[in-house]
Protein backbone atom coordinates (compact mmCIF):
# COMPACT_ATOMS: atom_id res chain seq x y z
CA UNK A 1 0.00 0.00 0.00
CA UNK A 2 0.92 3.31 -0.66
CA UNK A 3 2.52 5.32 2.55
CA UNK A 4 1.51 9.07 1.05
CA UNK A 5 4.36 10.56 2.92
CA UNK A 6 7.50 8.38 1.27
CA UNK A 7 8.70 9.13 -2.54
CA UNK A 8 11.12 6.89 -2.57
CA UNK A 9 8.60 3.83 -1.52
CA UNK A 10 5.31 5.19 -3.39
CA UNK A 11 7.56 5.39 -6.44
CA UNK A 12 8.96 1.80 -6.38
CA UNK A 13 4.91 0.70 -5.47
CA UNK A 14 3.70 2.22 -8.96
CA UNK A 15 6.30 1.22 -10.60
CA UNK A 16 6.08 -2.35 -9.18
CA UNK A 17 1.65 -1.67 -9.95
CA UNK A 18 2.40 -0.46 -13.40
CA UNK A 19 4.46 -3.48 -13.98
CA UNK A 20 1.68 -5.71 -12.78
CA UNK A 21 -1.13 -3.96 -15.03
CA UNK A 22 1.31 -4.43 -17.78
CA UNK A 23 0.93 -8.19 -16.97
CA UNK A 24 -2.72 -8.17 -16.59
CA UNK A 25 -3.37 -6.84 -19.70
CA UNK A 26 -1.72 -9.35 -21.81
CA UNK A 27 -5.47 -10.66 -22.61
CA UNK A 28 -8.92 -9.43 -21.82
CA UNK A 29 -11.02 -12.43 -21.48
CA UNK A 30 -14.06 -9.28 -20.53
CA UNK A 31 -14.35 -6.84 -22.41
CA UNK A 32 -16.31 -4.85 -20.46
CA UNK A 33 -13.57 -4.30 -18.37
CA UNK A 34 -11.74 -1.97 -20.90
CA UNK A 35 -13.60 1.35 -20.46
CA UNK A 36 -12.83 1.10 -16.77
CA UNK A 37 -9.30 0.71 -16.69
CA UNK A 38 -9.33 3.39 -19.32
CA UNK A 39 -10.53 5.55 -17.03
CA UNK A 40 -7.88 4.41 -14.40
CA UNK A 41 -4.94 5.79 -16.69
CA UNK A 42 -6.68 8.52 -17.03
CA UNK A 43 -6.15 9.28 -13.16
CA UNK A 44 -2.33 7.55 -13.31
CA UNK A 45 -1.90 10.05 -16.31
CA UNK A 46 -2.73 13.41 -14.21
CA UNK A 47 -1.35 12.02 -11.37
CA UNK A 48 2.41 11.25 -13.34
CA UNK A 49 2.04 14.62 -14.69
CA UNK A 50 1.99 16.44 -11.57
CA UNK A 51 4.47 14.12 -10.16
CA UNK A 52 7.09 15.73 -12.90
CA UNK A 53 6.47 19.09 -12.15
CA UNK A 54 6.93 18.43 -8.37
CA UNK A 55 10.34 16.77 -9.10
CA UNK A 56 11.15 20.03 -11.52
CA UNK A 57 9.95 22.43 -8.70
CA UNK A 58 12.07 20.69 -6.40
CA UNK A 59 15.32 20.41 -8.63
CA UNK A 60 15.12 24.56 -9.11
CA UNK A 61 14.09 24.76 -5.10
CA UNK A 62 17.60 22.82 -4.41
CA UNK A 63 19.65 24.16 -6.98
CA UNK A 64 21.69 25.93 -4.86
CA UNK A 65 23.29 22.74 -3.00
CA UNK A 66 23.90 21.09 -5.72
CA UNK A 67 27.40 20.24 -7.10
CA UNK A 68 28.88 17.77 -9.40
CA UNK A 69 31.43 15.33 -8.72
CA UNK A 70 34.02 17.17 -8.35
CA UNK A 71 32.81 19.62 -6.35
CA UNK A 72 31.75 22.16 -8.93
CA UNK A 73 28.87 24.23 -7.38
CA UNK A 74 28.30 26.26 -10.65
CA UNK A 75 28.09 23.68 -13.10
CA UNK A 76 26.34 21.39 -10.19
CA UNK A 77 23.43 24.08 -10.12
CA UNK A 78 23.20 24.53 -13.83
CA UNK A 79 22.78 20.66 -14.40
CA UNK A 80 20.09 20.69 -11.97
CA UNK A 81 18.27 23.49 -13.86
CA UNK A 82 18.34 21.73 -17.02
CA UNK A 83 17.38 18.83 -15.51
CA UNK A 84 14.00 21.20 -14.17
CA UNK A 85 13.66 22.18 -17.86
CA UNK A 86 13.41 18.82 -19.16
CA UNK A 87 10.77 17.41 -16.39
CA UNK A 88 8.59 20.32 -16.56
CA UNK A 89 8.89 19.46 -20.84
CA UNK A 90 7.79 15.80 -20.18
CA UNK A 91 4.95 17.09 -17.62
CA UNK A 92 3.86 19.60 -20.37
CA UNK A 93 3.88 16.35 -23.47
CA UNK A 94 2.01 14.38 -21.04
CA UNK A 95 -1.29 16.54 -21.55
CA UNK A 96 -1.32 15.50 -25.37
CA UNK A 97 -1.75 11.59 -23.99
CA UNK A 98 -4.10 12.82 -21.72
CA UNK A 99 -6.02 14.56 -24.85
CA UNK A 100 -5.64 10.76 -26.74
CA UNK A 101 -6.85 8.68 -23.56
CA UNK A 102 -9.83 11.09 -23.05
CA UNK A 103 -10.90 10.70 -26.53
CA UNK A 104 -10.42 6.91 -26.60
CA UNK A 105 -12.25 6.81 -23.00
CA UNK A 106 -15.36 8.81 -24.81
CA UNK A 107 -15.57 6.53 -27.40
CA UNK A 108 -14.82 2.98 -25.27
CA UNK A 109 -17.73 4.65 -23.05
CA UNK A 110 -20.05 4.06 -26.13
CA UNK A 111 -19.72 1.06 -27.25
CA UNK A 112 -21.61 -2.20 -25.82
CA UNK A 113 -20.36 -5.24 -24.41
CA UNK A 114 -23.86 -7.71 -24.79
CA UNK A 115 -23.00 -11.57 -23.42
CA UNK A 116 -23.23 -14.14 -25.68
CA UNK A 117 -26.69 -15.60 -25.84
CA UNK A 118 -28.46 -18.54 -24.27
CA UNK A 119 -29.61 -19.58 -27.70
CA UNK A 120 -25.88 -19.44 -29.04
CA UNK A 121 -24.36 -22.68 -28.76
CA UNK A 122 -21.36 -22.79 -26.17
CA UNK A 123 -17.99 -24.57 -27.28
CA UNK A 124 -16.37 -26.24 -24.18
CA UNK A 125 -12.70 -25.73 -25.67
CA UNK A 126 -11.64 -27.57 -22.72
CA UNK A 127 -9.15 -25.04 -20.81
CA UNK A 128 -9.00 -25.20 -17.41
CA UNK A 129 -7.08 -24.43 -14.32
CA UNK A 130 -5.70 -27.06 -12.10
CA UNK A 131 -4.16 -26.55 -8.81
CA UNK A 132 -0.55 -26.60 -8.55
CA UNK A 133 0.07 -25.97 -4.72
CA UNK A 134 -1.42 -23.59 -2.40
CA UNK A 135 0.43 -22.54 0.63
CA UNK A 136 -0.04 -20.67 4.14
CA UNK A 137 1.35 -20.09 7.48
CA UNK A 138 5.79 -19.60 7.30
CA UNK A 139 5.59 -21.39 3.98
CA UNK A 140 3.64 -18.36 2.54
CA UNK A 141 5.64 -16.16 4.46
CA UNK A 142 8.65 -17.19 2.78
CA UNK A 143 7.15 -16.74 -0.69
CA UNK A 144 5.33 -13.31 0.07
CA UNK A 145 9.06 -11.87 1.18
CA UNK A 146 10.20 -13.26 -2.51
CA UNK A 147 7.76 -11.25 -3.75
CA UNK A 148 8.19 -8.48 -1.74
CA UNK A 149 12.02 -8.17 -2.09
CA UNK A 150 12.33 -9.83 -5.71
CA UNK A 151 9.24 -9.36 -7.07
CA UNK A 152 6.61 -11.13 -9.09
CA UNK A 153 8.55 -13.44 -11.23
CA UNK A 154 10.45 -14.41 -8.68
CA UNK A 155 7.25 -15.47 -6.60
CA UNK A 156 5.94 -17.56 -9.79
CA UNK A 157 9.33 -19.16 -10.74
CA UNK A 158 9.53 -20.46 -6.97
CA UNK A 159 6.02 -21.71 -6.91
CA UNK A 160 6.48 -23.36 -10.43
CA UNK A 161 8.96 -25.57 -8.45
CA UNK A 162 5.90 -27.70 -6.67
CA UNK A 163 4.21 -29.27 -10.32
CA UNK A 164 5.36 -31.87 -10.78
CA UNK A 165 3.25 -32.01 -14.53
CA UNK A 166 1.25 -34.74 -14.84
CA UNK A 167 1.54 -35.68 -11.47
CA UNK A 168 0.15 -32.41 -10.29
CA UNK A 169 -2.33 -32.60 -13.18
CA UNK A 170 -3.60 -36.27 -11.72
CA UNK A 171 -4.32 -35.08 -8.18
CA UNK A 172 -6.20 -31.86 -8.79
CA UNK A 173 -8.48 -33.90 -11.59
CA UNK A 174 -9.14 -36.58 -8.79
CA UNK A 175 -9.43 -33.94 -6.06
CA UNK A 176 -11.63 -31.86 -7.51
CA UNK A 177 -9.20 -28.61 -7.89
CA UNK A 178 -10.08 -27.81 -11.30
CA UNK A 179 -12.12 -24.46 -12.35
CA UNK A 180 -13.13 -22.35 -15.11
CA UNK A 181 -10.90 -19.57 -16.22
CA UNK A 182 -12.81 -17.31 -14.45
CA UNK A 183 -13.89 -19.01 -11.62
CA UNK A 184 -10.65 -18.87 -9.69
CA UNK A 185 -11.15 -19.43 -5.63
CA UNK A 186 -10.21 -15.41 -4.99
CA UNK A 187 -11.57 -12.87 -2.56
CA UNK A 188 -11.54 -9.62 -2.87
CA UNK A 189 -8.31 -8.96 -1.07
CA UNK A 190 -6.34 -10.77 -3.34
CA UNK A 191 -3.74 -10.13 -6.13
CA UNK A 192 -3.29 -11.87 -9.22
CA UNK A 193 -0.21 -12.20 -11.50
CA UNK A 194 -0.15 -14.31 -14.92
CA UNK A 195 2.88 -15.54 -16.64
CA UNK A 196 3.86 -18.77 -18.84
CA UNK A 197 0.65 -20.09 -18.41
CA UNK A 198 0.50 -20.25 -14.78
CA UNK A 199 -1.64 -17.90 -12.27
CA UNK A 200 -0.51 -16.82 -8.77
CA UNK A 201 -2.81 -15.66 -6.58
CA UNK A 202 -1.33 -13.96 -3.11
CA UNK A 203 -2.80 -12.27 -0.13
CA UNK A 204 -0.46 -10.61 2.48
CA UNK A 205 -2.79 -9.81 4.89
CA UNK A 206 -4.43 -12.84 4.91
CA UNK A 207 -0.72 -14.90 4.85
CA UNK A 208 -1.78 -17.17 2.08
CA UNK A 209 -0.56 -17.88 -1.69
CA UNK A 210 -1.64 -20.34 -4.56
CA UNK A 211 -0.53 -21.22 -8.25
CA UNK A 212 -2.69 -23.27 -10.69
CA UNK A 213 -1.77 -24.11 -14.19
CA UNK A 214 -3.28 -23.56 -17.54
CA UNK A 215 -4.33 -27.04 -18.63
CA UNK A 216 -6.41 -28.63 -21.65
CA UNK A 217 -8.85 -31.55 -21.17
CA UNK A 218 -8.95 -34.05 -24.28
CA UNK A 219 -12.24 -33.75 -25.37
CA UNK A 220 -13.25 -37.42 -24.76
CA UNK A 221 -12.47 -36.71 -21.34
CA UNK A 222 -15.19 -33.51 -20.63
CA UNK A 223 -18.16 -33.70 -18.58
CA UNK A 224 -21.24 -32.01 -18.94
CA UNK A 225 -21.42 -30.29 -15.77
CA UNK A 226 -19.02 -27.68 -15.01
CA UNK A 227 -16.04 -28.27 -12.78
CA UNK A 228 -16.16 -27.95 -8.83
CA UNK A 229 -17.34 -24.65 -8.04
CA UNK A 230 -14.19 -22.38 -6.68
CA UNK A 231 -15.90 -22.02 -3.48
CA UNK A 232 -15.66 -25.77 -2.71
CA UNK A 233 -11.87 -26.31 -3.38
CA UNK A 234 -10.51 -24.42 -0.58
CA UNK A 235 -12.11 -23.74 1.98
CA UNK A 236 -12.25 -20.44 3.73
CA UNK A 237 -11.14 -18.87 0.53
CA UNK A 238 -12.84 -17.08 -2.43
CA UNK A 239 -16.77 -16.12 -2.36
CA UNK A 240 -19.67 -18.60 -1.56
CA UNK A 241 -21.55 -20.23 -4.19
CA UNK A 242 -24.61 -17.83 -5.30
CA UNK A 243 -26.58 -20.55 -6.69
CA UNK A 244 -26.38 -22.37 -3.22
CA UNK A 245 -27.48 -19.36 -1.57
CA UNK A 246 -29.87 -18.38 -3.24
CA UNK A 247 -31.35 -21.37 -3.24
CA UNK A 248 -31.49 -22.05 0.34
CA UNK A 249 -33.67 -18.74 0.69
CA UNK A 250 -31.05 -17.08 3.30
CA UNK A 251 -32.05 -13.52 3.23
CA UNK A 252 -29.29 -11.13 2.47
CA UNK A 253 -27.80 -8.71 4.96
CA UNK A 254 -25.28 -6.34 5.48
CA UNK A 255 -23.20 -5.90 8.43
CA UNK A 256 -21.17 -3.08 9.00
CA UNK A 257 -17.17 -3.84 9.66
CA UNK A 258 -15.88 -0.47 10.30
CA UNK A 259 -16.54 3.00 10.31
CA UNK A 260 -14.00 5.87 10.07
CA UNK A 261 -13.48 9.63 10.65
CA UNK A 262 -11.34 12.21 11.06
CA UNK A 263 -7.53 11.62 9.93
CA UNK A 264 -8.47 7.82 9.36
CA UNK A 265 -11.66 9.06 7.31
CA UNK A 266 -8.61 11.42 5.06
CA UNK A 267 -6.68 8.74 4.56
CA UNK A 268 -8.98 6.77 3.14
CA UNK A 269 -10.39 9.74 0.90
CA UNK A 270 -6.58 10.18 -0.37
CA UNK A 271 -6.57 6.31 -1.33
CA UNK A 272 -9.78 6.60 -3.13
CA UNK A 273 -8.85 9.65 -4.84
CA UNK A 274 -4.90 8.47 -5.93
CA UNK A 275 -5.50 4.68 -6.72
CA UNK A 276 -9.72 4.24 -6.89
CA UNK A 277 -12.69 2.42 -4.85
CA UNK A 278 -11.33 -1.33 -4.85
CA UNK A 279 -8.05 -0.17 -3.06
CA UNK A 280 -9.79 2.13 -0.07
CA UNK A 281 -11.89 -0.89 0.05
CA UNK A 282 -8.60 -3.64 0.24
CA UNK A 283 -7.38 -0.64 3.05
CA UNK A 284 -10.63 -0.95 5.09
CA UNK A 285 -11.42 -4.58 4.78
CA UNK A 286 -8.13 -5.66 6.90
CA UNK A 287 -10.09 -4.90 9.80
CA UNK A 288 -12.46 -7.70 9.12
CA UNK A 289 -12.25 -10.37 11.41
CA UNK A 290 -15.07 -12.66 9.78
CA UNK A 291 -17.46 -14.07 12.55
CA UNK A 292 -15.86 -12.13 14.87
CA UNK A 293 -16.93 -8.90 13.19
CA UNK A 294 -20.35 -10.10 12.28
CA UNK A 295 -20.57 -11.45 15.60
CA UNK A 296 -20.00 -7.74 17.25
CA UNK A 297 -21.90 -5.57 14.28
CA UNK A 298 -25.10 -7.96 15.45
CA UNK A 299 -24.33 -6.92 18.94
CA UNK A 300 -23.99 -2.81 17.59
CA UNK A 301 -26.74 -3.17 15.88
CA UNK A 302 -24.74 -2.78 12.62
CA UNK A 303 -26.63 -4.68 10.42
CA UNK A 304 -28.60 -3.87 7.38
CA UNK A 305 -31.80 -5.71 5.45
CA UNK A 306 -30.40 -3.56 2.48
CA UNK A 307 -27.32 -1.10 1.55
CA UNK A 308 -29.41 2.29 3.30
CA UNK A 309 -29.26 5.30 0.98
CA UNK A 310 -29.54 9.40 1.35
CA UNK A 311 -28.13 12.59 0.59
CA UNK A 312 -24.77 13.04 0.42
CA UNK A 313 -24.25 9.62 0.66
CA UNK A 314 -22.90 7.15 -1.84
CA UNK A 315 -21.75 3.58 -1.85
CA UNK A 316 -18.90 2.10 -4.30
CA UNK A 317 -18.94 -2.06 -4.20
CA UNK A 318 -16.10 -4.59 -4.89
CA UNK A 319 -16.72 -7.83 -4.26
CA UNK A 320 -18.85 -9.05 -1.09
CA UNK A 321 -18.05 -5.45 -0.01
CA UNK A 322 -19.63 -2.07 -0.17
CA UNK A 323 -18.00 1.24 0.95
CA UNK A 324 -20.26 3.87 1.99
CA UNK A 325 -18.75 7.64 1.46
CA UNK A 326 -20.96 10.27 3.73
CA UNK A 327 -19.77 14.00 2.54
CA UNK A 328 -21.54 15.40 4.92
CA UNK A 329 -20.40 13.32 8.06
CA UNK A 330 -16.83 13.31 6.53
CA UNK A 331 -17.52 9.55 7.36
CA UNK A 332 -16.37 5.92 5.76
CA UNK A 333 -18.19 2.97 6.33
CA UNK A 334 -17.35 -0.24 5.37
CA UNK A 335 -20.31 -3.05 5.00
CA UNK A 336 -19.59 -6.90 4.03
CA UNK A 337 -22.65 -8.91 2.50
CA UNK A 338 -23.70 -11.58 4.64
CA UNK A 339 -25.80 -14.92 4.22
CA UNK A 340 -25.87 -16.01 7.35
CA UNK A 341 -29.00 -18.24 8.74
CA UNK A 342 -29.23 -15.92 11.90
CA UNK A 343 -31.48 -13.41 10.44
CA UNK A 344 -31.46 -9.46 12.59
CA UNK A 345 -33.72 -9.13 15.28
CA UNK A 346 -36.58 -6.91 15.37
CA UNK A 347 -35.20 -3.43 16.57
CA UNK A 348 -31.51 -4.36 16.22
CA UNK A 349 -31.34 -2.73 12.94
CA UNK A 350 -29.68 0.75 12.87
CA UNK A 351 -31.59 3.36 10.87
CA UNK A 352 -29.66 5.70 8.81
CA UNK A 353 -29.23 7.00 5.51
CA UNK A 354 -29.69 4.40 2.52
CA UNK A 355 -26.37 4.63 0.20
CA UNK A 356 -26.92 5.04 -3.52
CA UNK A 357 -25.18 2.01 -5.84
CA UNK A 358 -21.87 2.95 -7.83
CA UNK A 359 -22.33 2.71 -11.17
CA UNK A 360 -18.73 1.76 -11.86
CA UNK A 361 -19.10 -1.38 -9.79
CA UNK A 362 -19.57 -4.85 -11.98
CA UNK A 363 -23.00 -5.34 -12.90
CA UNK A 364 -24.45 -1.90 -11.92
CA UNK A 365 -27.65 -0.69 -13.75
CA UNK A 366 -27.61 2.15 -16.18
CA UNK A 367 -27.03 5.83 -14.62
CA UNK A 368 -30.47 7.47 -15.84
CA UNK A 369 -29.30 10.64 -15.21
CA UNK A 370 -27.26 12.96 -12.91
CA UNK A 371 -27.60 14.91 -9.76
CA UNK A 372 -26.64 17.77 -8.92
CA UNK A 373 -23.38 18.68 -8.04
CA UNK A 374 -22.33 19.84 -4.45
CA UNK A 375 -20.07 22.99 -4.98
CA UNK A 376 -16.89 22.86 -3.10
CA UNK A 377 -17.29 19.51 -1.20
CA UNK A 378 -14.93 17.84 0.95
CA UNK A 379 -14.51 15.03 -1.89
CA UNK A 380 -13.83 18.12 -4.49
CA UNK A 381 -10.23 16.63 -6.11
CA UNK A 382 -9.16 18.82 -9.25
CA UNK A 383 -7.06 16.06 -10.54
CA UNK A 384 -9.96 13.53 -10.71
CA UNK A 385 -13.04 15.60 -11.04
CA UNK A 386 -13.55 14.45 -15.32
CA UNK A 387 -12.64 10.75 -14.16
CA UNK A 388 -15.25 11.09 -11.28
CA UNK A 389 -17.88 11.92 -13.29
CA UNK A 390 -17.52 9.80 -15.89
CA UNK A 391 -16.97 6.52 -13.27
CA UNK A 392 -20.25 7.74 -11.60
CA UNK A 393 -18.03 9.06 -8.44
CA UNK A 394 -19.39 12.63 -8.80
CA UNK A 395 -22.22 14.58 -7.23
Amino acid sequence: MPTFYDPGADAAEASEALRGLAHATHSFEHPEDLYPVIGDLISGVRSLQQVLDQLANAHITHHTRASDDDGNALLGASTALDAADKLHEAATALEVVQDRIDAASTLAGRIAWPAPTTDTEQVDTGRRWVSVVFLQGEDADHVLDLIDHDGIDAGLDHLKGWDYGEETTGAALENGHVYDLDQLPTSPLDREATGDGYRMVYNAQMGHVALYRQHTIPAEDRLDTSPVPASAAISGIGPLDTDATTSTGVPERWVEVTRVTGGAADRVFGILTALGHVDAIDHLAQADQGDQTTRQATADSAVFDALPTGDGVQTLQSGNYALSVNTARREFALLRRDTTTVAPQAGVQRKGPELLTSYSSPGAPVRGGKAAGRSGSWFEHPGVAAVKQERGLGR
